[in-house]
């Protein structure tokens, strides 16, 4: 299987690392050319007011320039996260693929073996014959190793133990308990493989069978996701300029004297502010649905990445719908 491989917990550490680092490095310098953040703080503390109060004044240069920082902000926040995501998805998708392929082709490797034995070959003999046929993919090198290892004489039991831990799936540590204690209590090698490939084997249909029945979960949290970024779209375009255009009547004196102006619902700031805002809230749930969707379908958190980077990028587009592409809306 191509592009699947197991990382040793320093490779994890040393790719975790380092995607922090991507993450740091991808903020700090589009921060230096942008200066959002400066730009951010320097108008809150200039303006003298607070930022409802300044909102309502969306001539006023500082509003402008803090919305600018945060709109600048919302973008370097978006492509940092990106950057981090990039290399923890591929990390991760690759150990998902090891893990498949191994689950997938253990069986048919303990079922050879338990043929070569009752054909009265030795399990160091039966091994290295099979891993000469090089047909099991992702475990062509860790049988190889196990191979080598009981042909030196190493004690049958060390060598399944390093097996297993070569491979890391939960299944290989089920098969490791499994031959280790049946060759201790001793027995038949063949039924001993045999048996173990039955198991194996129908773990991995179950595994299989669950994986199917949660993957419709994870589609529906790309379609609500979907769903999000077009009613976030509706409110941008359609519900806030509307707002910003509609008049609320404001009296203005007393008595006969009295008279009405119109001032709108929403400034134009308010309305920038507000889409801004609802950008921040497309870029949670597209990280923490792509999180949820890894969980749901692998077990674990970190397998979501790839999905949580798909989000964003996806998430990309829809900041250039919503910031730089000019849609109205006619009715």
């Amino acid at each position: 299987m191509r592009f699947a491989r197991k990382f040793t917990p320093s490779e994890r550490r040393n790719i975790t690392i380092l995607s922090f680092a991507l993450f740091i490095v991808t903020f700090v310098t589009l921060n230096l050319y942008m200066g959002a953040v400066g730009k951010i703080f320097h108008a809150l503390n200039v303006a003298g007011m607070p930022l409802h109060i300044m909102l309502k004044y969306p001539d006023n240069p500082y509003t402008q320039q803090f919305l600018d920082g945060l709109q600048k902000f919302t973008f370097i926040l978006l492509t940092s996260l990106i950057a981090m995501l990039l290399p923890l998805s591929i990390m991760y998708k690759m150990e998902d693929r090891w893990n498949d392929g191994v689950n997938e082709r253990l069986a048919s490797l303990l079922r050879d073996l338990a043929d070569s034995v009752s054909a009265g070959i030795s399990i160091s003999h039966a091994l290295i014959m099979t891993a000469k046929g090089q047909g099991y993919d992702v475990l062509n090198k860790p049988l190889q190793k196990l191979a080598v290892r009981v042909s030196w004489g190493v004690p049958f039991t060390e060598a399944i133990k390093d097996f297993a831990r070569d491979l890391g799936t939960t299944l290989s540590k089920r098969l490791e308990g499994i031959i280790i204690e049946a060759y201790r209590c001793g027995g038949n090698v063949e039924e001993i493989f045999s048996t173990a490939a039955e198991h194996i084997s129908r773990l991995w249909e179950l595994k299989k069978t669950r994986l199917a029945e949660v993957r419709p979960f994870a589609l529906t949290i790309y379609i609500a996701f979907v769903v999000f970024l077009i009613i976030t779209l509706i409110f941008s375009k359609i519900l806030f300029p509307i707002l910003g255009e509609l008049g609320a009547y404001v009296t203005l004196g007393f008595g006969e004297g009295a008279g009405f102006v119109t001032s709108a619902v929403l400034t134009e700031a308010e309305v920038r502010f507000a889409n801004i805002i609802l950008f921040h809230a497309v870029i949670l749930e597209g990280l923490v649905g792509g999180l949820v969707i890894g969980k749901t379908l692998r077990g674990r958190v970190a397998s979501g990445c790839l999905h949580s980077l798909i989000m964003l990028v996806a998430g990309v587009i829809f900041y250039i719908l919503m910031f730089i592409v000019t849609i109205r809306i006619m009715w």
